[in-house]
C-alpha cells in the first residue's frame, strides 16, 4: 500500500473506533474485548505502518525503548527525542515552542530525591490541583454541551486548551508521585 493508503485507513480506522467507542463505550468485559480486538489490533498495525513510511529519520527516531536500569542515574535534554504534533502520525522536533521540558525533567528527577514525607506532600497538593482542574474543566464542557448540543472536542477548546494542556501535565505528575511513594514503601517492605 502507498502513503497515502495506509493514512486513509488509519484515519476511517480511528474514526470507527471513535463512533464505536461513542456509540457503546470502551469494551469492559473480556467477551466484548475478543469482539473488537481485530479492530484495534489493525489500527495499531496500520500506526506502525504509517511510522516506518515515513522519512528515515522517523523511523530512526521511533524504535524500541532502551531500558533503564534503576541503579543508574540518566540524564535527559530536550533534544534527546522529538516533540509529537498533534497529529500522530508527524513528528516536529523541539524547539522554543517546546520550552520548559528541560526543567520539567530536572523538577521530575529532584522528585526521586525528595524524602517520602515531601513526596507525600506533593501528592497531596497536585492531587487537589489536579481536582480543581477537572472541575473548571467539567463545568467548561458541561456549559459547552448544554449550549452546542454535542461534546467538546480539540478544536472547540479555544481559550481552555491551557487549562486541558495544564490538566494532563498535574495528571502525569500525580502518577510520577504516586510511582515514587509506592516505591519507597515497597523498598521499607524489603529492608
Amino acid at each position: 500500500m502507498s502513503r497515502e493508503q495506509v493514512l486513509a485507513e488509519k484515519l476511517a480506522l480511528q474514526k470507527a473506533l471513535l463512533c464505536l467507542e461513542e456509540l457503546h463505550g470502551r469494551p469492559a468485559e473480556k467477551h466484548d474485548r475478543d469482539v473488537v480486538r481485530p479492530l484495534y489490533e489493525r489500527y495499531r498495525l496500520i500506526k506502525r505502518l504509517v511510522v516506518k513510511s515515513g522519512s528515515p529519520k522517523l523511523r530512526d527516531s521511533i524504535g524500541e525503548l532502551t531500558p533503564i536500569l534503576e541503579h543508574e542515574t540518566m540524564t535527559f535534554t530536550a533534544s534527546d527525542r522529538p516533540a509529537i504534533s498533534e497529529r500522530d502520525d508527524e513528528l516536529e522536533p523541539c524547539g522554543p515552542a517546546a520550552g520548559g521540558a528541560t526543567e520539567r525533567l530536572q523538577l521530575d528527577d529532584n522528585l526521586h530525591n525528595l524524602p517520602v514525607s515531601e513526596l507525600r506532600d506533593q501528592l497531596s497538593r497536585a492531587k487537589d490541583e489536579k481536582r480543581r482542574l477537572r472541575g473548571v474543566l467539567l463545568v467548561f464542557e458541561e456549559n459547552f454541551r448544554s449550549s452546542v448540543g454535542r461534546k467538546v472536542q480539540k478544536d472547540d477548546r479555544g481559550e481552555m486548551d491551557d487549562t486541558y494542556a495544564e490538566y494532563k501535565q498535574v495528571k502525569a505528575k500525580v502518577k510520577l508521585l504516586e510511582v515514587l511513594v509506592a516505591k519507597h514503601r515497597s523498598r521499607s517492605f524489603t529492608m
